[in-house]
């Protein structure tokens, strides 16, 4: 139970020892006034992992690698009282290097003003250490070329990480392989197999059931379908970026805290070749026939995205955001050209034909629903009646029961409810009346009805929701064919111009 020192460590300090580093870090505070409350950020903590193979190829030892976490050290927390500690066995026995830089968050001497600095106090004596995400990706920055010139193998640290494994859940996987280690033990120790050997956080279970959906997947509905039918997961989606909700959850988990892989696009994209390499083992045309509606959202999960407005004041402000507002629109295009090719849609005239059609089914759509609705809401307002009639029906046959003399009284106790009996009755004749039927529907076969309809509904707003998903991606493609169109008809007028 009592805390072992590491073998082969390596501690240095700046502005104060390395064992007095604590005591040294109060008195500095209670000269400057600062870091007194519990709430306050009193230190900030930095670990340099080096690579396993920097060791193996590169000839890193843990004298260079404290050398390398000095230098950093001085650099950008110079002002600091820090302390640099280096050791070589990295966890789960990995063996790489690890150089870990502490340092209080006060600043208790003058430095050059940083780069990365909102204000002048950051390079003052007396002031706190201000970490913003410019700072943050300003020190990853600097510590991939101080790794550059130590021929040091170093990952793109400012990119988004592939697959996102946080601390907290690399631990919680941990410790949970450990309780599952014991649990088998005790199992195989009375003669039993354990069914489960390797344990798996909730995000990873989810990762694993993306990527099997993935794999599997030639469009974006197919994709969904599986993972909610294998799986339970449900994709959401919330402005163009996608969460993933298991049944067991009350909140979807973001792409964000899975990985770069598991967002939208890349997803997309995945699919999207998945589709092309389908296609071309199975060495198919396009069919020359119009496609509908229907076949363009069974077959295509296309979605038109957003095409900025260049003349924006505030995309003209920048001439960052100016290019990447071009390219954007340029990828935009290029997506609608793909998807008007892949639908053979590349003729204005069977594109409009396409449109036409399309809009034509979604007003049968909406003739369909309508009648539905219709049905629908005559069908509950027949059985709140019939639920009406029958709740009241005992009061009124006993009124019937009562002698002449005795129905005043017993009409003034129950008014109420025989009331209510004499307008359900009188609502159900005139229905039967209405539509000329000799005898009423029975409850169960207007509920049962009423099911069969409820279906019917969310089908028709299912395909409702396809076809106009069809109807803007279509409108997007003629909205990029029509200019070239127009140029076109504007060239061979100029030409007949020329020949007359």
């Amino acid at each position: 139970g009592n805390l072992i020192m590491r073998e082969d460590v390596l501690i240095e300090g700046i502005n104060c020892e390395p064992l007095s580093y604590g005591c040294e870090c109060v008195y500095q505070n209670h000269k400057y006034q600062k870091n007194l409350r519990e709430t306050d950020i009193k230190s900030f903590h930095f670990i340099i992992s080096f690579a396993p193979e920097d060791a193996q190829k590169h000839g890193l030892t843990p004298e260079k690698a404290q050398e390398i976490g000095m230098e950093y050290c001085r650099r950008y927390f110079g002002g600091h009282q820090c302390v640099v500690a280096t050791h070589a066995d990295g966890n789960n026995g990995s063996g790489n290097i690890h150089c870990h830089i502490a340092f209080n968050s006060l600043r208790i001497q003058n430095i050059e003003q940083p780069p990365y600095s909102e204000f002048e106090r950051d390079s003052k004596a007396g002031y706190k250490f201000h970490l913003t995400q410019k700072a943050l990706h300003y020190l990853k920055e600097q510590l991939m070329e101080l790794c550059r010139e130590n021929h040091l193998s170093q990952i793109e640290l400012n990119k988004p990480a592939q697959k996102k494994i946080t601390n907290r859940e690399y631990y919680a996987q941990k410790r949970g392989q450990e309780r599952l280690d014991k649990q088998n033990q005790q199992i195989e120790c009375v003669g039993g197999k354990p069914e489960k050997t390797k344990f798996q956080t909730e995000l990873e279970r989810i990762r694993q059931a993306i990527e099997t959906a993935r794999n599997r997947s030639q469009s974006v509905g197919e994709f969904k379908n599986i993972l909610e039918q294998e799986f339970g997961i449900i994709v959401r989606e919330s402005r163009g970026r996608w969460s993933y909700l298991p049944k067991e959850r009350k909140r979807a988990i973001t792409w964000r805290r899975l990985g770069e892989d598991y967002k939208k696009e890349t997803l997309e994209l995945q699919i999207a070749v998945n589709f092309r390499a389908s296609q071309k083992k199975q060495t198919q045309t396009i069919p020359d026939t119009i496609p509908t509606a229907s076949t363009l959202t069974a077959d295509y999960t296309f979605v038109a995205g957003r095409v900025i407005n260049l003349n924006d004041p505030k995309i003209q402000a920048s001439y960052g955001l100016t290019q990447w507002a071009k390219i954007q629109n340029l990828k935009e295009e290029a997506r609608r050209f793909n998807y008007l090719s892949e639908n053979g849609l590349l003729n204005i005239n069977q594109l409009e034909e396409a449109l036409n059609q399309c809009r034509s089914d979604i007003s049968k759509n909406t003739e369909s629903l309508k009648k539905v609705e219709s049905r629908l809401k005559e069908i509950n307002s027949l059985l709140r009646t019939m639920g009406q009639y029958f709740s009241t029906k005992s009061v009124f046959e006993e009124y019937k029961k009562q002698l002449p003399k005795a129905r005043p009284k017993f009409r003034e106790l129950h008014q109420t409810d025989i009331m209510l009996y004499e307008a359900a009755r009188s609502k159900l004749r005139n229905y039967r009346d209405t539509h000329k039927m000799d005898k009423l529907p029975s409850v169960s076969s207007l509920q049962r009805e009423k099911v069969g309809l409820s279906e019917e509904q969310n089908q028709l707003y299912r395909e409702r929701k396809q076809m106009k998903a069809s109807f803007s991606s279509l409108e997007a493609g003629y909205k990029l064919l029509k200019p070239q169109i127009k140029l076109e008809r504007e060239l061979k007028w100029e030409w007949n111009e020329l020949l007359f």
